[in-house]
């Protein structure tokens, strides 16, 4: 049976609406027969590169699976099996949802998708029953002969205000634990007051399927052992609405730094005249609200803020690099770096581990000067010895290690001012300090 409709081909209004708890159990019979016919339904090839989950709660009759703008609405009762053909990239890539029939197992269709089915519960709640890509060890190639350990301190410096955006609509686990780490940098390393940092994060709450492991259960946060629990806490959610709201208030001075950090699933559409448009998946404010944050969408609304003299853009979502021309050409900002995990085209990459995005940990561990593992070493990122990590540094430090481990990102960036004739831009020495 191969992989039929695409997932858009049904609609219908609102979000999910089958909370888990509200769903009657998979008898463990019906159960077990889906888990043999999905494996079997799977191509030899694809037994050794694709991820299985049972969805171990009936999906009812008039539920829908994926985000609503590529959605498809369950017309029986039915057993989900969610295959992830890409286990180690971030959404949106190829996957797909098998359902059977909640009787007798039974398939009944599959669905091609590029987004997982239950967008606010997360996939690592589901039951993970092959698993042909397992995470690994996080490999370590940043050890260096004489680099030593990095100072993780650092006074800040400037004359202007500092602010930072951190924003994640739909997100996994890997997600969350990026967003941790940075709002430690910018408190810890760069001491950004609290109340200048804005956190729009997936539900807006912190006990959300991110937060939790596999067995629902809060789990810990894993770059500390002294400091376990998360002490990120969103002040709103992940969506367009509350992003907006965020942009619209901040009063930003000539002299201020802006740092946005963008984190979750993204996507692209090809439109009907040609060319194509990136997105971030954003989490819904009511049954109608748009779920799709496009590029240009970014673009208008810092072409909204006041002038202000430094904006550094992390996205490391999914196609990321189609925002570059929109934050370039919206920016109020007398310099901008805008540093992507990937090219217009590609998707962005976790660590073997699967606890990071790749970039995004590469791009913080470079800002701090220190890895996340204090027993590691790694290369020296303030090349310069000016006592700042400038943002030309820290994005050649994530291409570098990209390169270095065989990585799958296709790391991209852009700056204004344009660089001159030997690739120098005053953008280049954008920091966090």
């Amino acid at each position: 049976m191969r992989d039929q409709e695409p997932v858009n081909g049904h609609k219908s209004s609102g979000r999910n609406g089958d909370a888990r708890a509200r769903r009657s159990a998979v008898a463990a019979d019906v159960a077990r027969r889906v888990r043999v016919r999905a494996f079997e339904g799977l191509s030899p090839g694809k037994r050794t590169t694709s991820n299985l989950y049972l969805d171990r709660n009936i999906v009812p009759k008039g539920a829908r699976l994926g985000p609503s703008f590529e959605s498809y609405v369950v017309d029986r009762d039915s057993v989900l099996v969610f295959a992830d053909h890409a286990p180690r990239a971030n959404f949106a890539h190829s996957c797909s949802y098998w359902l059977y029939d909640a009787s007798t197992g039974e398939p009944l269709r599959r669905i091609a998708a590029r987004f997982p089915p239950h967008p606010l519960e997360g996939i690592h709640l589901m039951e993970l029953f092959h698993q042909p890509v397992r995470p690994m060890p996080r490999l370590q190639p940043r050890i260096a002969t004489g680099a030593g350990k990095q100072r993780t301190m650092m006074e800040s410096a400037g004359a202007g205000r500092r602010y930072a955006i951190l924003f994640a609509g739909d997100a996994n686990p890997h997600h969350l634990n990026d967003m941790e780490l940075s709002l430690r940098t910018l408190m810890d390393t760069f001491h950004f007051a609290r109340t200048d940092i804005f956190i729009l994060f997936h539900d807006g709450t912190d006990s959300g399927s991110p937060y939790r492991d596999p067995d629902g259960k809060l789990r810990k946060w894993p770059g500390s052992t002294t400091e376990p629990d998360f002490r990120l806490k969103p002040d709103k959610k992940g969506s367009i609405k509350d992003l907006r709201i965020i942009l619209g208030g901040l009063t930003l001075g000539t002299d201020d730094l802006l740092f946005m950090q963008v984190e979750g699933h993204g996507g692209i559409d090809y439109l009907p005249e040609g060319g194509r448009a990136a997105f971030i998946s954003a989490v819904p404010d009511g049954p109608t609200s748009p779920e799709k944050y496009f590029a240009s969408d970014m673009g208008a609304d810092l072409q909204g803020l006041h002038s202000h003299a430094s904006l550094l853009a992390l996205m490391n979502q999914c196609f990321a690099g189609g925002f570059r021309a929109s934050v370039l050409a919206g920016s109020k900002a007398s310099r901008t770096f805008l540093a992507c995990a990937c090219a217009e085209d590609e998707t962005a990459s976790t660590t073997e581990d699967e606890q990071w995005n790749e970039f995004s940990l590469n791009w913080i561990e470079a800002q701090k000067q220190h890895p996340v593992d204090a027993s590691q070493y790694m290369p020296r990122t303030d090349i310069d010895l000016d006592g700042n990590v400038e943002a030309s540094e820290a994005y050649n430090f994530c291409v570098y290690v990209n390169q270095l481990i065989k990585g799958e990102d296709t790391p991209v960036s852009a700056r204004l001012p344009a660089p001159d004739a030997q690739d120098h831009s005053a953008a280049d020495q954008i920091s966090l300090a």
